[in-house]
């Protein structure tokens, strides 16, 4: 749920480190899982799968909200929808809302465990190659659709052209300027078993088990248990 906290600018774990997921924000975000689903809107299959896959290509699945870098996989495995998508800002939780999220894949770090300091100088010029050199980052973006966090990067010819993969829209100089607006969101340490806790009673919501805010509580309490946190 990165993606929707960060609409809404709301943490999953709070500064002093308390488990946040329980929050009205994720309750609401839950109750629009909810709705979609009794509105007969959705498709449970794996994401990455090759049936996942299989259901863009046969029109099974036609909105997928996810990050800039869906673009490099969708040219890759879906070359003969070329034409058919088009890209457009999340919808807001309220009107005039923020409609600009981030789903990571915008930084890179090199783990304290590394003790060998030749290893660690060698990690930090990759990271500045990789980076901090807009040119670099350009190159990525058109080869492989990783759209940089590098602002620096945006005034390449690249942002204005349009891309016949999405109908002749011009994707990022759109996604620039969706950039702008992204609300902060922090990863964190113990974050698999944040989206763990959800994915398991957002399943739950689904099946009609619990409703959105008993989900959310459980996912939170969950949480704290395995990681030995407060609820906040």
């Amino acid at each position: 749920m990165g993606d929707t906290h960060s609409l809404s600018g709301a943490t999953a774990v709070t500064e002093d480190g308390a488990v946040n997921i329980h929050s009205e924000e994720s309750v609401r975000v839950a109750e629009l899982v909810q709705q979609l689903d009794e509105a007969g809107i959705t498709k449970t299959v794996g994401m990455w799968s090759s049936g996942w896959f299989a259901s863009f290509a046969e029109d099974e699945i036609v909105t997928l909200p996810s990050a800039a870098w869906m673009d490099g996989t969708l040219r890759a495995e879906l070359p003969d929808t070329a034409g058919d998508w088009g890209v457009y800002r999340l919808p807001a939780f309220e009107e005039g809302g923020n409609r600009a999220s981030n789903r990571g894949g915008s930084n890179l770090a090199i783990p304290a465990q590394i003790d060998d300091e030749g290893v660690v100088n060698r990690a930090w010029d990759f990271a500045l190659f990789a980076m901090t050199d807009p040119d670099v980052q350009n190159y990525m973006l058109r080869e492989y659709g990783l759209f940089p966090s590098l602002k620096s990067a945006y005034g390449a010819d690249i942002y204005d052209e349009p891309q016949d993969f999405y109908d002749g829209q011009a994707i990022y100089g759109f996604f620039a300027d969706v950039a702008e607006n992204i609300e902060p969101y922090r990863y964190n340490e113990i974050q698999t078993e944040i989206n763990n806790a959800i994915s398991t009673e957002l399943e739950n919501l689904r099946n009609g088990n619990k409703g959105p805010e008993q989900a959310m509580q459980d996912a939170a309490e969950t949480v704290a248990s395995r990681t030995d946190r407060e609820l906040a």
